[in-house]
């Protein structure tokens, strides 16, 4: 019985515990991403995989980069029934490829840019890109990016997208 307890405890230690830091098991949930293209067949990957949502916050230059990688996909995934919502701070110099997507997606105007691209799935995995530079090319940059399936951190993304959207106006 003692040995038992023993394992038992050892085992609710390293559940609790990682690398000795007190963090839980989670912390180690996410993954890091280097090179443009890499990361546009990673998320093309990802975006395959929804079968409920995919909730995507783009930067101006994201946008058409969203737009010339995953257009097909994210139609594709709109007719196959999983919500696919784009938030995205428009230019007037890419309003005419916001419209184009909005006739396949449903897309809000963010009032104000962030920094980076983020990409969630399901509510359950969550990219977020930094792009080097935030230019059009599909291809080439040297970005990076963080992936995670960490709950607490998607959940937290998923809470924000939220409250971004119903505060966001519709595309005009």
């Amino acid at each position: 019985m003692e040995i038992v307890q023993k394992l038992a405890e050892e085992y609710d230690l390293k559940a609790t515990d990682s690398n000795g830091l007190g963090l839980p098991r989670e912390a180690n949930e996410l993954w890091h991403i280097e090179g443009r293209e890499h990361i546009r067949r990673s998320v093309g990957e990802m975006l395959r995989r929804a079968a409920r949502s995919i909730s995507y916050y783009a930067t101006p230059a994201g946008l058409v980069r969203a737009y010339k990688a995953h257009a097909e996909c994210l139609e594709n995934m709109s007719k196959r029934g999983v919500t696919v919502r784009l938030l995205a701070h428009t230019t007037k110099d890419i309003r005419s490829i916001a419209r184009e997507l909005a006739a396949v997606v449903k897309i809000r105007r963010a009032a104000k840019p962030l920094g980076a691209n983020f990409v969630c799935i399901d509510g359950r995995e969550l990219v977020v890109i930094k792009n080097s530079p935030d230019d059009f090319n599909i291809d080439k940059g040297a970005d990076k990016a963080a992936w995670t399936t960490n709950r607490l951190l998607v959940e937290a993304y998923e809470n924000l997208f939220e409250r971004v959207w119903e505060n966001s106006p519709a595309l005009e």
